[in-house]
């Protein structure tokens, strides 16, 4: 019985220490609470940090003006609208998977690229874990930082974009893309930015056209000239 009391003690502490060691090594903890909002995890400890780090010391090195910075979640990071507008010096900040919160921590690298004109496009990740409320107000707080940090560029906030039932679980409902959208459109002119309408180009009875996407979320390579038709030289070239 004592033996076994003992065995029984000293796993429980090896597992502890096994655990604390793999926290301390991957902060998976730290990672899940970060996500529920219970905690405020320390930028250090986030998995992308340091190639987060290494992107905004690349981009500054290049001691580079842009024109253009498109900055946004998979939907940009998949775009190549240097391709349309050949003549202008063009940016693409995406990362797919990202929501508002973390664009907001990767500000740091738009600042690098020290763009005349940004961007923005968020919603598809975070609609599906937040309320439309909490999105507007991660939108404006992002807007804000950009003001702050970039004081001379001028923000463009592009519409979210509709999707379909091929979606799947991923898929965020037609009408509440249409509120989000509507809230940022009221956003954009408190604010005094650009907003500009992405999703009307895209859609048909309110839904992802089927011929511009194979996921019912993601755009097919051709279908990125609607959006670069959509922002336009009126945008991409407005008081240059």
């Amino acid at each position: 019985m004592f033996i076994s009391l003992v065995v029984s003690l000293l796993l429980n502490v090896v597992l502890i220490y096994l655990l604390v060691m793999s926290e301390r090594m991957n902060h998976s903890i730290e990672i899940a609470l970060d996500k529920r909002g219970l905690v405020q995890m320390n930028e250090k400890h986030r998995p992308d940090y340091r190639m987060q780090q290494g992107w905004t010391n690349s981009i500054e090195k290049q001691h580079k003006q842009y024109d253009v910075a498109f900055f946004g979640n998979s939907l940009t990071y998949n775009s190549d609208f240097q391709r349309y507008y050949p003549d202008l010096t063009i940016i693409n900040l995406g990362v797919s998977g990202n929501t508002l919160k973390d664009m907001r921590r990767r500000i740091s690298t738009l600042v690098a690229a020290n763009p005349k004109k940004v961007f923005i496009m968020a919603g598809a990740n975070d609609l599906l874990i937040e309320s439309i409320d909490e999105y507007e107000e991660d939108y404006m707080n992002v807007i804000n930082n950009i003001k702050k940090f970039l004081p001379m560029t001028r923000i463009y906030v592009q519409s979210m974009l509709p999707m379909n039932a091929s979606a799947g679980y991923k898929q965020v409902p037609s009408n509440t893309i249409i509120e989000a959208n509507r809230r940022i459109r009221i956003l954009s002119e408190k604010m005094n930015v650009t907003y500009v309408d992405i999703f009307s180009s895209y859609a048909i009875a309110d839904t992802l056209k089927s011929d511009v996407s194979d996921d019912g979320l993601h755009l097919i390579p051709d279908s990125y000239c609607i959006w670069g038709d959509a922002v336009s030289y009126t945008h991409l070239r407005a008081h240059e």
